[in-house]
């Protein structure tokens, strides 16, 4: 995972219509850089988001209760309405077991102050997730825009595949995000999908929806998340297929029916794809609870915000209230406290292992 590289905002509002975000964010004159996460915050989200929910505005910060410049990525979506994602292992940081797209911090001072900074962190980011076809020698899957960050990506796992190129067709965003400066001169704006969130981190995430002309049955994901520091250390974080209309009304960390996941061993000519059978994690929920059936569908804040994108049913125009539920149900189950916060209150009860 590449450093952390932010700063706090205390001036910052949240306007919501029922169906679009308008986020802006007022930078600090002088910043002062952090290299960590700002760390929950769900007494003073669940405020934000039950004033936004019902006024249609809200100030998402002010001195006590700080934001930071937004985190960047997107959702690769297949032309067979199966979108790509991944799940945070058990050594995640944040959000343990969840699915999530494709997404991260700003690295650099480009990616708070410019917009083609921060579109750059999201195709880094994106390429991540990355697409081999189903050959005896492998291709990578690429598009114009993804193919210089995807072949970094697989150069770091130690192939160095051929290439197959397809169109590539990003979606217009219905959220809007201006950051201005501390006088009140725009410094930027873009349109994305927008999502916020104060149970794991206090986070806000400006995300893209790409859609690649190949099918799921042509293509195997390989997720390239690792840390880099000296040798790469690749994390081999589980990566799913799944079709928008398995998931259409499904609870929250309930079973995904027949699932495709798939994991990589590195190490030969071409990486070995391979559905885990006996993976440790297979019966681990949100939070890494021990759970009775394996794969709980848990989207997080970030693959949320790209299913109301896509207009996935029981998702559309729920981002915010699918947000504002985990945050109370959470602080409900720790009476108000956030040390004593468990995710297993958001899984259904006949899924605990007891």
């Amino acid at each position: 995972m590449p450093e952390i590289y932010q700063f706090k905002v205390h001036k910052a509002t949240a306007e919501y219509n029922g169906e679009s975000l308008i986020i802006k964010l007022w930078y600090p004159k002088n910043p002062q850089i952090i290299k960590e996460r700002l760390g929950a915050n769900p007494e003073w989200g669940v405020k934000v988001l039950e004033t936004l929910i019902s006024k249609g505005f809200a100030n998402l910060a002010n001195k006590n209760n700080p934001v930071k410049p937004p985190s960047a990525g997107s959702l690769i979506v297949l032309n067979d309405e199966v979108f790509v994602c991944h799940r945070r292992d058990r050594y995640a940081p944040t959000h343990k077991l969840y699915h999530s797209a494709s997404a991260g911090f700003p690295q650099n001072k480009r990616a708070l102050f410019t917009k083609k900074g921060l579109l750059d962190l999201a195709l880094t980011e994106t390429a991540e997730e990355t697409l081999l076809t189903r050959d005896k020698k492998p291709r990578l899957v690429v598009t114009p825009e993804l193919e210089k960050y995807i072949i970094e990506s697989s150069k770091r796992l130690g192939f160095d595949l051929q290439t197959y190129k397809v169109k590539e067709e990003l979606a217009t965003g219905k959220d809007t995000l201006e950051v201005y400066n501390y006088a009140g001169e725009l410094i930027f704006s873009a349109k994305g999908f927008l999502n916020i969130m104060f149970d794991a981190d206090t986070s806000i995430s400006f995300l893209q929806l790409r859609y690649l002309d190949i099918s799921s049955k042509e293509v195997l994901p390989v997720d390239a998340e690792g840390k880099l520091e000296g040798t790469f250390e690749h994390y081999n974080r589980e990566s799913f297929l799944i079709h928008t209309k398995e998931i259409e009304g499904l609870k929250f960390a309930s079973p995904l029916k027949n699932p495709r996941v798939f994991q990589t061993k590195l190490g030969g000519r071409f990486p070995k794809i391979y559905t885990p059978k006996l993976s440790p994690e297979n019966y681990l929920g949100p939070g890494a609870t021990l759970v009775t059936q394996p794969y709980l569908f848990a989207p997080e804040d970030l693959l949320t915000a790209c299913l109301d994108g896509l207009g996935v049913k029981g998702y559309k125009g729920r981002k915010l209230y699918l947000e504002l539920w985990k945050e109370k149900t959470l602080l409900k189950d720790a009476d108000g406290k956030i040390e004593n916060i468990n995710e297993s209150c958001l899984i259904p009860k006949e899924f605990l292992r007891k």
